[in-house]
């Protein structure tokens, strides 16, 4: 089994880990850093801006090369496969419909937004009414949508009646209350269709004998066989619905894609 080590390494290295115990050998295929990844998506940008470059797929977070099976396993957001699978926002012009799901993993991301307290700011809202001459720092959204983040903390920006297109930078503090937020709570284990269902069967039972696993890296996950078929933003590969459904964690139908 292969999979590609990006983003989310603390959940491969885990699943890595688990598989090792149940006697079984997987690969981490190298595929860059964090850093590096985001630089990309700046020279993506900025190609596609310019014309430089044409509409090819956005292989963000080793999707795509999950969905070619040139790997076997891969760990990111629920909504980013969610999106991929359907073809939304920058995943419009090559929906990767052959990933599958194997498994949610419970790691609660959350996005904040802060303002100095010199600024006397207390709202988005209140930036878009006064055409405040804000600095904001944020994740880019570019005109082609080459993030997900970008997507989604603009799209915020946008519901509070203005877009990063009317700021230029922007500065923080930390917070002395609660503010409303959002979060992307859970994580996907995904694969492609053409997995075997005896091997999609002994990853999921992998994580089940040894959930430990994902608590002794530097990013903990959680992993609840009850829960962890639901709401994964994908079809349920048929060998983790086997597992799932012949230790009694499943017993209605399973479907995987969120409403």
């Amino acid at each position: 089994m292969r999979g590609p080590n990006v983003h989310w390494g603390a959940a491969r290295v885990a699943i890595h880990r688990a598989l090792e115990l149940n006697g079984i050998d997987s690969e981490i295929l190298a595929m860059g850093n964090v850093a590096e990844f985001m630089s990309s998506r700046d020279r993506l940008e900025s190609a596609r801006g310019s014309g430089d470059a044409p509409a090819t797929p956005v292989d963000e977070a080793g999707m795509l090369y999950v969905d070619s099976a040139q790997a076997d396993i891969v760990v990111t957001f629920r909504e980013q496969v969610d999106w991929a699978y359907r073809g939304l926002e920058h995943n419009a012009i090559y929906p990767l419909k052959n990933l599958r799901a194997l498994a949610r993993l419970v790691q609660p991301q959350y996005v904040g937004v802060a303002a100095t307290r010199e600024s006397g700011i207390t709202s988005l809202e209140q930036v878009a009414a006064e055409r405040r001459p804000i600095r904001l720092f944020s994740v880019t959204r570019g005109k082609h949508d080459t993030r997900t983040m970008g997507v989604v903390t603009s799209r915020v920006l946008e519901e509070s009646g203005f877009t990063q297109a009317d700021v230029e930078a922007w500065g923080g503090r930390g917070l002395d209350e609660s503010v409303p937020t959002f979060v992307m709570a859970d994580h996907t284990v995904s694969t492609h269709a053409s997995l075997s269902d005896e091997a999609a069967y002994l990853i999921v039972k992998a994580l089940d004998d040894h959930p430990e696993c994902l608590q002794q890296v530097h990013a903990n996950f959680a992993f609840n066989p009850r829960t962890a078929w639901q709401q994964v933003g994908l079809p349920l590969h048929p060998g983790a619905e086997a597992y799932y459904r012949e230790h009694g964690y499943l017993s209605s139908a399973a479907s995987g894609i969120q409403n």
